[in-house]
Parts: structure tokens; C-alpha cells; sequence
């Protein structure tokens, strides 16, 4: 293995645009709270902090953990000949029904959740919460957005679609800054939805989707993370009559979302289905290797 600049045209393009990329969307993250510091005050900054940071819970345990292996499984489907518009629409399902329910989840819990979490002196944070959950529902692809691009060969549309959507967002999100904290977060029902769109399309342009097959693929999850929000409205409910307390509520609210999740799966015989029964499977599988080995040992 020789050091070689064959095709490094090729190596520096794709740096720039992925690199492009990158700082465009660190420096959109950074933005609404440089804005609130330095038009507002830093109680604001900490308030919309707190919220971002319960908002972007399930992208911790979850997207995060993902995204090392989104990519190289999405080239490799797409070398092995797979057809990636099936592939896309199907990873969509899977995120869906999981991302929305969470999401539902902490909107409808936000009170005990932050009172348990972070004390009572933090309530004020309750409907930025709420708002930035509903908000985030429609970035259910954002994860995909950018390995999907790479993996057709089009890297420079994920710039081109960064450009388009993020400096207006940011431009938006600077004019509710003057109007408090809560605006802020508030616009996020408009900003996200937008970027979120522009995203979807561009990869629709390559692979060969319409709005009709987007729609199909995402009204199961759609049926699930209703019937999600049912049960937990029940439990919201007794919560506000003050019937239970924080604590109560929090934990009869998990055990009725994660029945109501998993009857909205059985009765949409949701894809999500199978992937559990095959993990099950190879569960199943792996565990009498495990013994072997640790009786040999």
C-alpha cells in the first residue's frame, strides 16, 4: 500500500461538500441559543437548553447508536443490487414507529418527567418541551437524510438541501428570538417540517419515490403512535385531577404506552414485528453457543 493521488479530484470534492456539510449544521445547532444570549439573557439560554436536551433523548439512545452503522449498511444493500427506495421507505417505518411514540411519550409526560428529573424549579420548561417534541416528530428520516445521499453519489445535494433549508430556518428562528424563549420554540413547528421536506425531497428526486408511497410507508406508525397517545392521555388525565402523583403517574403511564405500543403493532401488523421476532431468533441461537463456551472455560 502506496500513497497515490489517483482520483484525489474525486477525495477533495466529496471532503469539501461532507465538510460543507457539517459546519452549516453545527453552526444551526449553536444558533437559537446565541441568539437568545445575546438578545434575551442567559436564563433564557438555559431554559431552551434544558428542553433541547430532554427533547434529544431518543437521538441519544438511539440515533446516535445507529449512525456508525446507517451508512456502511445502506452502501452494502445498495452494491449488493437492492432496490434503495424499498430499503429507505422501510427504514422510515422502523424509525417512525419508534422516534413519534417516544416523543409522544415526553410530551405527554414532560411535567413528572421534569419534576422528578430536574426538580420543580425547572416547570417553566414544560411547554418548550411539549412544543420542540411535537416539532421533532418530523425529522423521523434526519438520520438517513445524509447516508442515503452518499450512497447514490450525490453528496452535494446534501449541501445544496442545507443551504436551501437551514439559512431561513435560522433567519426565522432570529426574528421569534425577540419574542421570548417560548417563540423560539415554538417556530420549531415550522422550521423542522420545512427542513425536514426539502431533505425528502432531494432524496426523492434519486430514488424514484412519490408523496402517495411516503404516506403509505408511514401510516402504520402513524396508527401506532395514536393509539400510544390514548393511553397516555387516560394517565395524563388522572395525573391532572390529582388522582396520582408524579411518580405514580410516570410509571403507570410507561406501562400503559408500552402496552398501547405494542397492541398498535399487533393490529397494523407493523414491519417492526418481524425485525423483533427475528432478534428473538438469533437471540435464541447465540445463547446455546454462550453456554458452551463458558463451560469450556
Amino acid at each position: 500500500m502506496r500513497p497515490s493521488l489517483v482520483a484525489y479530484r474525486d477525495v477533495v470534492s466529496f471532503g469539501l461538500y461532507s465538510s460543507g456539510v457539517s459546519v452549516i449544521n453545527v453552526f444551526y445547532n449553536l444558533a437559537p441559543q446565541l441568539f437568545l444570549a445575546r438578545i434575551l439573557d442567559f436564563a433564557s439560554v438555559g431554559l431552551y437548553s434544558r428542553a433541547i436536551s430532554l427533547t434529544q433523548v431518543f437521538d441519544r439512545l438511539v440515533t446516535q447508536v445507529l449512525n456508525p452503522v446507517i451508512m456502511p449498511a445502506i452502501v452494502a444493500r445498495r452494491q449488493a443490487g437492492e432496490d434503495l427506495s424499498a430499503v429507505y421507505l422501510e427504514a422510515i417505518q422502523l424509525l417512525s414507529v419508534a422516534q413519534w411514540p417516544f416523543l409522544v411519550f415526553v410530551a405527554f409526560m414532560a411535567r413528572p418527567i421534569i419534576s422528578i428529573w430536574l426538580g420543580p424549579t425547572w416547570l417553566d420548561i414544560v411547554p418548550l418541551v411539549r412544543l420542540l417534541c411535537i416539532a421533532n416528530m418530523a425529522l423521523f428520516a434526519a438520520c438517513l437524510s445524509y447516508p442515503v445521499l452518499v450512497a447514490v453519489g450525490s453528496v452535494r445535494d446534501a449541501l445544496i438541501s442545507s443551504f436551501i433549508s437551514l439559512p431561513p430556518s435560522l433567519l426565522v428562528i432570529l426574528g421569534a428570538s425577540f419574542f421570548g424563549v417560548q417563540a423560539v420554540a415554538g417556530v420549531a413547528l415550522l422550521t423542522l417540517p420545512f427542513q425536514a421536506a426539502v431533505a425528502i425531497y432531494f432524496i426523492s428526486r434519486h430514488l424514484r419515490f412519490g408523496l402517495m408511497d411516503l404516506v403509505r410507508a408511514l401510516m402504520s406508525s402513524v396508527l401506532v403512535t395514536a393509539a400510544t397517545a390514548f393511553g397516555l392521555a387516560g394517565c395524563t388525565a388522572l395525573m391532572a385531577a390529582g388522582l396520582l402523583t408524579p411518580m405514580a403517574g410516570l410509571a403507570l403511564a410507561t406501562c400503559a404506552a408500552a402496552f398501547c405500543w405494542w397492541l398498535g403493532l399487533l393490529l397494523t401488523g407493523h414491519p417492526l414485528l418481524h425485525q423483533l421476532h427475528q432478534a428473538v431468533a438469533s437471540l435464541g441461537r447465540i445463547r446455546p453457543r454462550l453456554r458452551l463456551s463458558r463451560s469450556a472455560l
